[in-house]
């Protein structure tokens, strides 16, 4: 009986022996991945300060979604808008291979949010939106029938379209697991995604503004000089040779 208890206990001790060993071996591999982590992070955002410098980007704004860092675990992404250059940066560090990307503001034409697949918020040039209310002064669009009602939610992404064939489609996302929409996490990240979408109607916006401008001005123009004409101070001739010249120079 006392061998066999000798015997129990040792087997005993050894397991925990090995669990021990098990437990230090796995704190110290997550310590070396968080420690790598930190890293990738630390370069890439060396890397991203250079190229951005490069180009006097000087963000005027800055998302920075902080709350994602509970829910991912790391770095969460940045969208820095210059109003000066006109240009959005997207900032990721999970990537080291396509941490940065430059979006002008001429090339967005269409920008939304998607729930589940289910687009909840809409904005674009020239696109009539159905099904959803105006959301503040900026115009966008809650389409409050285009998701199903439920307690969660499993993705969320910010989806932008724009006229650079090289990259037509870019979707950032958010979510991209399971979470309440009850809980604080998402009400944040949805508030501040909103926020930046906001912002990109506005661009937006102002984008049609930008396209429609210089035609009413040529517009302005011929009509003045059409006046011109009509009161004799310049000639026919010389009324057709100013026209085609602002017409040429659309």
């Amino acid at each position: 009986m006392s061998h066999k208890y000798i015997s129990t206990s040792t087997k005993y001790a050894t397991n925990l022996i090995f669990l021990i060993i098990a437990y230090v071996l796995l704190c110290l591999s997550n310590r070396n991945t968080k420690k790598e982590n930190e890293e990738k992070v630390e370069n890439i955002n060396n890397k991203m300060t250079v190229e951005l410098n490069e180009m006097n980007f000087k963000p005027d704004k800055i998302y920075k979604f902080d709350t994602l860092k509970v829910k991912i675990g790391g770095k969460a992404p940045e969208i820095q808008i210059d109003k000066n250059l006109k240009k959005i940066a997207i900032c990721s560090y999970n990537d080291e291979s396509n941490y940065l990307k430059i979006i002008d503001f001429s090339d967005i034409i269409e920008c939304s949010i998607l729930e589940d697949n289910a687009t909840v918020m809409d904005g674009g040039i020239g696109r009539a939106i159905v099904g959803g209310a105006i959301a503040g002064e900026t115009g966008a669009i809650v389409g409050s029938n285009t998701r199903k009602a439920k307690n969660v939610t499993n993705s969320l992404i910010l989806k932008i379209v724009t006229q650079n064939i090289e990259e037509p489609l870019i979707m950032i996302s958010f979510i991209s697991s399971e979470i309440e929409r009850s809980e604080n996490t998402y009400i944040e990240i949805m508030r501040e995604v909103q926020e930046l979408h906001s912002t990109l109607v506005v661009i937006l916006r102002n984008n049609k503004q930008d396209v429609n401008q210089p035609t009413d001005n040529y517009i302005n123009k011929i009509e003045k000089l059409f006046e011109i004409k009509e009161k004799g101070i310049i000639t026919e001739q010389e009324y057709n040779a100013q026209k085609d010249k602002i017409l040429n120079s659309i």
